[in-house]
């Protein structure tokens, strides 16, 4: 299993989020990491209904007034703390989660 470092993502603001490049399956890709209550999420930047960007570039994943991560392109909504869509086209599926650690200011992101 492949690690990927997000430095200084310990010290992510609660509700920021913070986009990175990682290989997965041979190929890059992108995911974020989010700050959420007081823990860290992680996530492809992948819609479940279409393989299309979450954020549509501008790095921008949760709205702290529905408090849901939201996909601009099609208005689904996700849970913070599951990745698990609430309502939207994609309904009863999930974001691709990624498990995270926290060592020291930096969080490493576990890769399969």
């Amino acid at each position: 299993m492949q690690e990927v470092l997000v430095p200084g993502g310990a010290a992510l603001p609660e509700g920021e989020t913070r986009v990175f490049e990682l290989n997965l399956g041979g190929r890059p890709r992108e995911a974020f990491l989010l700050k959420y209550r007081g823990e860290h999420h992680c996530y492809l930047n992948e819609c479940p209904h279409w393989a299309i960007e979450l954020d549509l570039g501008d790095g921008h994943f949760f709205d702290p007034e529905l408090d849901r991560i939201y996909c601009k392109n099609h208005g689904a909504l996700f849970f913070p703390a599951t990745g698990e869509c609430e309502t939207g086209p994609c309904l009863g599926r999930s974001l691709v989660r990624l498990h995270v650690r926290s060592r020291d200011e930096d969080v490493l992101v576990e890769v399969p």
